[in-house]
């Protein structure tokens, strides 16, 4: 599939000393190239990187397109010193609930940042208001695999 956006789906090929291809495999990932070519990186590689975003599945969808990987939520959600745990789950386009698992160190209405910055990333995408319903739980269910799953999207919305 072809994205707009730097997000590619990784394939993996085997080739022999021809470089032609036997296997083709599409993983359903999709990544992110850091970097320019021959730039060094902190380990000292000077070749490109990838960052895995998530699998397409997974992805924030407005009108069938994906809009945010669960990386890019993970980064908006950050790391506050009061949050635990959290699921940011997609019920329609424009409409999501958001589950907080939170400690001691919460305050009330500190949640208030993240919907917030949710929005804000949200909404330009869909040029429309985005509605995010926000509940405190004290527990957050696994999918049947046994997986926790912070960002679900709906595959079919």
């Amino acid at each position: 599939q072809t994205y707009t956006s730097p997000l590619k789906e990784l394939c993996l090929t085997s080739l022999d000393k021809g470089a032609c291809p036997h296997i083709r495999y599409t993983t359903g990932d999709i990544v992110s190239v850091v970097g320019e070519p021959g730039e060094i990186c902190e380990c000292g590689s000077d070749r490109q990187r990838m960052v895995v975003e998530g699998r397409i599945s997974y992805f924030l969808k407005i009108h069938g397109r994906p809009v945010m990987s669960p990386q890019q939520v993970d980064a908006v959600v950050g790391a506050p010193q009061w949050l635990n745990f959290y699921q940011f789950e997609q019920i329609k386009d424009t409409e999501f609930a958001l589950k907080l698992v939170v400690n001691q160190a919460y305050q009330e209405e500190a949640e208030t940042a993240i919907v917030t910055a949710l929005k804000n990333a949200l909404e330009p995408a869909t040029q429309t208001t985005i509605k995010i319903d926000t509940r405190i739980v004290e527990y957050i269910s696994t999918e049947r695999s046994g997986k926790f799953q912070a960002v679900k999207g709906v595959a079919d919305v």
